[in-house]
């Protein structure tokens, strides 16, 4: 009987604390971004984590990563592997490119309430480095990267990137506001 209750107790304990995790109180961000209404707001660079770019082949354009639903509970994913060279160990060129980020994966959002917060509640619109910028308005870019590589390799190319948005602003000392996950924060740095 003891052992009854106590199950029972622990499983009302469980669902009261999984109901109170389910709500989720959202800030008013359209107000926290009125007040801080600037024109010259300095854009936005998101860079996704590890497993945060889809990864497609480069000739044919099929996404291999991260694919449908089937594929992702059930692949091992041997072609998604870097070819080492054994002598230099370093990887060898792939026929993956990372090309977009991942939004949404299997029902879940990974990304995307973040770009649709910089649209709504932010005025951010997208862009792309190498368009050019108007001069007015606030842009926010995606930093989408091969998160299979070396982060030295991506960090030399998001440098390369936020060199090319601030020609587009014509200002080479151009600050950037970098909203990074996990290792995109490691990227970043």
């Amino acid at each position: 009987m003891f052992r009854q209750v106590t199950f029972i107790s622990i499983a009302l304990l469980a669902m009261a604390t999984l109901s109170g995790c389910q709500r989720q109180v959202r800030p008013d961000l359209e107000r926290l971004y009125m007040q801080n209404n600037q024109v010259d707001q300095p854009p936005v660079v998101v860079v996704h984590g590890i497993l945060g770019g889809k990864l497609r082949l480069q000739d044919s354009l099929t996404e291999l990563w991260y694919g449908n639903l089937r594929k992702l509970l059930f692949s091992n994913y041997a072609e998604l592997a870097l070819d080492i060279d054994p002598i230099s160990l370093e990887p060898q060129p792939s026929d993956l490119a990372a090309y977009a980020i991942t939004d949404r994966a299997a029902g879940r959002d990974f990304y995307g309430a973040i770009l649709e917060t910089l649209e709504a509640a932010g005025g951010y619109r997208f862009a792309e480095p190498g368009t050019g910028h108007s001069g007015t308005g606030r842009n926010y870019y995606v930093f989408v990267y091969d998160w299979r590589q070396d982060n030295v390799v991506s960090a030399r190319k998001l440098s390369r990137f936020i060199d090319q948005i601030r020609t587009d602003y014509g200002n080479p000392e151009l600050k950037v506001d970098i909203v990074a996950h996990s290792m995109g924060g490691l990227i970043a740095r």
